[in-house]
């Protein structure tokens, strides 16, 4: 079972002397028990390319009792090592969080560098979709959307990929996916999130579930779509986005409420779903092209 990590008294005056910044930097002086210390029910994010080669949440913190995951331990800092061997930490203030188990790398703005897309939630505001990266060669916020607006509200990510045919990726997220969740895409531009589209009704993700994977981006006749489930998770919709709007596709009824594992199948011919009969279904692109 996890628990907080143990105050050192370097960690301490490092907090202390610069507790007024939203992000604190430890650079490549890490120690090993710092690097160790990592969110042990999350993955480390991998890139073969960009100025990031890992990334991952550390310091585990019981400081936000949502639990919206499974439990009520959450990460106080995202760690980045780069392809050149520096090891470098972004740690959050005693009033925030990382709501989230695995951090997304993604060049959002084309330059060769990487962003880290992330969770961030604040214990009175909720959650808010974050981005950070390397500036002057440390790890800060890039830019962020305003939080949901109240404590034990949270949003996932759905996914982080070309969603339009631009070749420039675009975050889409589900805002509240428990509580009637609304779809929302966002495009980076000039550093900033900027919000293209929006529609309501769907989810992402089952309270208590460590599955943040309930969506995939796939291809449907040479154009991306993006597959989630509706709301009720009774069906599975597909969704296009077009010139500032979002566009539904296709619906798929399922015989169970989807619960987890939405993918794409190794043959890369349809799409495969667990439900919560146990049961796991199959849906061929085919089936849904339009």
């Amino acid at each position: 079972m996890r628990r907080d990590a143990p105050a050192t008294k370097s960690r301490r005056w490092a907090w202390f002397t610069t507790g007024l910044s939203n992000a604190v930097l430890f650079a490549a002086t890490l120690s090993p028990l710092l690097a160790a210390e990592r969110l042990t029910d999350g993955d480390i994010a991998t890139s073969a390319s960009g100025d990031i080669a890992v990334a991952w949440f550390a310091r585990p913190t019981t400081r936000y009792a949502h639990g919206i995951l499974g439990d009520a331990i959450e990460a106080g800092s995202l760690v980045a090592k780069t392809h050149d061997g520096r090891t470098i930490e972004a740690v959050l203030p005693e009033t925030q969080v990382f709501e989230d188990l695995t951090p997304r790398l993604v060049d959002l703005d084309g330059d060769g560098r990487n962003e880290v897309v992330v969770i961030r939630s604040d214990v009175t505001k909720g959650a808010a979709l974050a981005v950070y990266g390397l500036v002057d060669g440390q790890l800060v916020e890039r830019a962020a959307i305003p939080p949901i607006g109240r404590p034990s509200r949270w949003l996932n990510v759905a996914a982080t990929a070309d969603l339009d045919g631009d070749d420039r990726p675009e975050i889409a997220i589900v805002t509240t996916p428990h509580i009637g969740g609304t779809l929302q895409i966002y495009a980076w531009q000039e550093g900033k999130l900027r919000l293209r589209a929006s529609r309501s009704g769907y989810s992402n993700h089952v309270i208590g579930s460590r599955d943040l994977d309930l969506a995939e981006v796939v291809s449907l006749k040479g154009a991306p779509a993006l597959i989630l489930p509706n709301a009720e998770r009774t069906a599975l919709e597909v969704v296009r986005l077009g010139s500032d709007a979002i566009t539904l596709v296709a619906r798929v009824a399922l015989a169970s409420r989807a619960v987890g594992h939405l993918r794409l199948s190794a043959d890369g011919e349809a799409v495969e779903l667990r439900l919560e009969d146990g049961g796991t279904v199959r849906t061929s692109l085919t089936q849904v092209e339009n």
